[in-house]
């Protein structure tokens, strides 16, 4: 590739840029490359008819994601119940209050367990409690039969679990380092489980200790997750 010193980057400008990217995106069409040389004017109506359409488009799609409210109680369930990343490791900025025994000093490397706190009982929570003497609100909550795939725990009216132990669900974080992209991952799912029991029937082929888990870092099944398909239409659905 030609070298170009800092003095044409700046008198290329934009164009350079978009030529620049041009290079190093993996374009299928060649003609792709020389968008660049579009006037401005085409440019900026193009850009503007095209960010018009992608809106009404995605505020369609996310307003069909929203009435899949079980599929969404599905996904919330998956990633509970099998977080991928088990540990994520933080260092404590400053002193905080983590039970009513202990407070974690500045500094201190913390490895929250994403998993364990998924499968924190109410149970142990009530035995906690007690011994503590304290009916207060605590860092230690529990999911109802934590061990339950049971996605009705986010749909059910009566239960809110998301809400009750909010605490509990670490997959995506919590507070001021919370994944930004939480909705958009929980999207993605809520759509791939959406097409994907439209498209297929499945079944999962069970070995001996095909639920154990393997950390690769993130976790895998230990066989490797073989499944049967069979087709059920032979095109997608339209959402």
């Amino acid at each position: 590739m030609k070298r170009i010193d800092a003095r044409n980057r700046r008198q290329a400008g934009g164009s350079f840029q978009l030529a620049e990217w041009s290079n190093r995106l993996p374009l299928r069409h060649a003609g792709h490359a020389r968008v660049h040389l579009l006037p401005p004017s085409a440019g900026r109506a193009v850009s503007g008819r095209t960010r018009t359409c992608v809106r009404a488009q995605v505020a369609e799609l996310c307003s069909k994601i929203q009435e899949m409210k079980y599929t969404q109680a599905v996904a919330r369930e998956v990633v509970r119940y099998r977080p991928p990343a088990t540990l994520v490791p933080h260092m404590a900025g400053e002193a905080f209050k983590l039970t009513e025994w202990y407070t974690v000093p500045k500094g201190t490397l913390v490895f929250p367990s994403v998993y364990e706190s998924s499968f924190q009982a109410g149970a142990e929570l009530a035995v906690w409690r007690e011994r503590e003497g304290s009916m207060g609100e605590s860092s230690f909550q529990g999911f109802t039969s934590p061990e339950e795939f049971d996605p009705d725990r986010f749909f059910s009216e009566d239960r809110r679990e998301d809400v009750v132990y909010r605490r509990n669900y670490l997959a995506f974080g919590a507070g001021g380092h919370q994944c930004i992209g939480q909705r958009y991952a929980l999207y993605h799912l809520v759509l791939f489980l959406a097409l994907f029991v439209s498209v297929a029937d499945f079944e999962r082929d069970r070995t001996e200790g095909c639920d154990d888990l393997v950390y690769m870092p993130t976790i895998v099944p230990r066989d490797g997750c073989t499944v049967f398909l069979n087709q059920r239409c032979a095109t997608f659905p339209s959402f």
